[in-house]
């Protein structure tokens, strides 16, 4: 069957992040959301992929399976808290859910074998 996706110790690899850590110190939130519609899109996910990278490594250790929305809300709260910040209820769920349909968006492009060169042209620009 396989492992359940792992958010322990999430909020703590984000934090050790520093356009994560600061993104959130000045104010800002957790996400650069670009929602072009209900779905995601490859310009949301490499908006984000600094959000997305912890979340993808921990993806590809549990073979794909999503993480359960109350331990990934639990994990983006405490990430907040970390910055001095109080999010609301829903900046999180917001933040929860916009994670989860990231991901479900990434696995569905990568079980189509449908996969972008858009970070890869980032890099080498970089």
């Amino acid at each position: 069957m396989g492992d359940s996706f792992d958010t322990t110790e999430l909020a703590k690899a984000w934090d050790e992040i520093e356009t994560i850590r600061n993104r959130l110190r000045d104010g800002k939130p957790l996400l650069t959301v670009q929602k072009s519609g209900t779905d995601s899109s490859i310009q949301e996910c490499k908006a984000n992929q600094d959000v997305l990278t912890p979340l993808l490594h921990r993806f590809f250790t549990s073979k794909l399976k999503l993480p359960d929305i109350g331990s990934l809300r639990h994990e983006i709260e405490s990430l907040y808290l970390k910055a001095n910040r109080t999010p609301s209820e829903s900046e999180i769920d917001d933040d929860g859910w916009e994670l989860r349909t990231m991901m479900r968006f990434v696995k569905r492009k990568a079980n189509r074998g449908d996969f972008s060169k858009d970070s890869r042209q980032w890099y080498l620009n970089k």
